[in-house]
């Protein structure tokens, strides 16, 4: 902490949203700047803005440029509403209680293998019962 970095790493089925992270470090004394994430979601069209959703989460990131990278935005796009995908990008500094979805500007991304499997029966089942995959 006294270089201001905090390198945190969840299992791939966590629940915990970056705001929540944030939440926690300001609980502590510290302002939380710019966060690195990587994340896997599905692709939604929301208004015309491209947004991921969080399995599990509940939670959407609306998807923008990043700045080393502007044309992910329109390849991600290419992949299409609907499309499972892993994102590595960064989530911009937010002020404290700041309202709406936060923002992910996407540095690069992947479609990850389709699952198969127990993996996949669990999820046409959560499908099915109308929760999260």
């Amino acid at each position: 902490m006294n270089r201001g970095l905090a390198a945190v790493t969840f299992e791939s089925d966590n629940r915990v949203t970056v705001e929540r992270v944030r939440n926690v470090i300001r609980d502590n004394g510290f302002t939380p700047k710019a966060a690195e994430v990587r994340l896997r979601g599905t692709l939604v069209s929301d208004s015309g803005a491209l947004v991921v959703q969080q399995p599990g989460v509940g939670t959407t990131m609306r998807l923008a440029a990043h700045p080393d990278a502007p044309a992910m935005l329109e390849r991600i796009g290419n992949a299409g509403a609907g499309a499972t995908v892993v994102i590595e990008g960064v989530v911009p500094e937010t002020a404290k209680g700041s309202q709406g979805p936060d923002v992910l500007q996407v540095r690069s991304f992947s479609l990850p293998p389709a699952r198969s499997g127990r993996a996949a029966r669990r999820d046409r089942h959560r499908a099915a019962s109308g929760r999260d995959a």
